[in-house]
């Protein structure tokens, strides 16, 4: 089994007044991608800043031409972030953009596989299951709300914010189940939110009573590597192949850090070596 090649970029924030910075941001991914010959290019979330208008000025019609670009280097792969960031439908018109290789939203109640230099959905993928092999499990997870858990239902902060966290724990061991079905195969799980003992741009730890999910949960998954968004300073979960990417470039008061996007590569399981990662500006 040949090594699978990701670029893992999160936290865009793309928006009319800061257009350039993430439009630039965005081809130089491509490029990268191009030069490595990716076999996918992975987006944590928060794509865009803020609902915008499909119009000449919004620059929406720019940044459709560059994901289309990235499309016709390797499939690419997204999450929903933060509601107020991607607002709900904003990535409509880059799933309808044709291509050589699809644009894909991440729904959390489907597994995705990358076959022959596509992805698929659970729906489809058991067509091919006599003829190919899937060379990389996908998951995905948007970052956990109340309109998911707590739909039609009353309660006060902290209790909210306990049945949330014990439905995202339901979730990934779900994800973990949906993992042990494919061992021979890595599993790529993508992530937008906070994870426990991840550090702020500004060198403090997650704010308390911000909706946390804990390391040992995300491991229960058993994913190769956990491509993250929301925190915008790059860094790794402890000893986890768990990494956030940070944001393309600096978007809000104190982010001095080198702002980067992650070149991943993952063997078979089978190989011991699983995961190397390398760091781009």
């Amino acid at each position: 089994m040949k090594p699978i090649k990701i670029i893992h970029l999160s936290d865009v924030h793309f928006c009319p007044d800061k257009k350039d910075e993430a439009l630039a941001s965005l081809e130089t991914a491509r490029a990268k991608g191009q030069a490595e010959s990716v076999d996918l290019f992975a987006i944590a979330g928060d794509l865009f800043d803020r609902a915008i208008q499909n119009t000449a000025n919004s620059g929406l019609p720019e940044l459709q031409r560059v994901i289309q670009d990235m499309m016709d280097v390797a499939p690419v792969v997204a999450i929903s972030g933060t509601p107020t960031h991607d607002a709900k439908g904003c990535y409509e018109v880059l799933q309808e953009t044709t291509a050589e290789h699809s644009f894909t939203v991440l729904d959390p109640r489907h597994a995705y596989h990358l076959v022959g230099g596509e992805v698929y959905s659970d729906h489809v993928f058991p067509n091919f299951g006599e003829r190919l092999e899937a060379d990389l499990l996908i998951l995905g997870c948007p970052e956990p709300s109340k309109e998911w858990f707590l739909k039609d239902k009353r309660m006060g902060g902290d209790e909210a914010n306990e049945a949330i966290l014990n439905g995202m724990k339901g979730l990934l061991l779900g994800f973990a189940a949906t993992r042990n079905e494919h061992p021979s195969i890595p599993c790529l799980l993508v992530y937008h939110g906070n994870v426990a003992g991840a550090t702020m741009c500004n060198g403090q730890a997650v704010r308390p009573g911000e909706l946390t999910i804990g390391r040992d949960d995300l491991a229960l998954v058993g994913a190769d590597y956990y491509a993250l968004g929301h925190i915008h300073l790059a860094q790794q979960i402890g000893d986890l192949p768990a990494f956030y990417a940070g944001s393309a470039y600096p978007i809000n008061w104190g982010e001095l850090d080198q702002k980067q996007f992650n070149l991943v590569t993952l063997l078979s399981r089978i190989s011991r070596s699983l995961v190397t990662v390398r760091s781009e500006e």
